[in-house]
């Protein structure tokens, strides 16, 4: 409830700021509201990919975001493996699934309280050893579909 209420309250403040900013065309600040947006562009971005509710049906992986359904076979996937992601005072484990050498979908335990229930019901070959940094796990929490390879134990 709180992200939802400072995502308003930023979603509000930034346009109040850059409205005002309108009446007067400095350079700096253009500049200023050119980053404002670009900050909010992304900070709803953000929010919007991590706002996501699996739904595990026979043989099928419903991923219910705010614009969009996507639906996922589960035997068209390929492998799935599991990462620690580490936030303030907690580790968490996020689970990947592979879908021809790419990772289409991301499963957090900090998201999801039945996350172990939904590693179960996936039923998944899990691979441990598995090429990934971090930056590609940025880089999935913002949409983009990474590429990864297997390594030989």
């Amino acid at each position: 409830m709180i992200v939802y209420f400072l995502t308003f309250l930023s979603t509000i403040v930034f346009t109040f700021i850059i409205i005002d900013d309108f009446r007067s065309f400095k350079i700096l600040y253009i500049l200023r509201d050119i980053f404002f947006v670009s900050a909010l562009i992304l900070f709803w971005n953000f929010f919007f990919k991590i706002h996501t509710k699996i739904i595990i049906t026979d043989g099928m992986i419903i991923c219910k975001k705010f614009f969009k359904t996507e639906t996922i076979k589960i035997d068209d996937l390929d492998f799935c493996f599991e990462k620690r992601e580490r936030a303030k005072y907690q580790s968490y484990n996020v689970l990947y699934l592979v879908k021809d050498n790419r990772v289409v979908e991301r499963i957090s335990s900090f998201d999801y309280s039945n996350y172990i229930d939904l590693k179960k019901e996936l039923n998944l070959t899990e691979y441990q050893y598995i090429r990934f940094s971090v930056f590609d796990m940025i880089r999935i929490l913002f949409g983009v579909r990474v590429s990864i390879a297997k390594n030989k134990a």
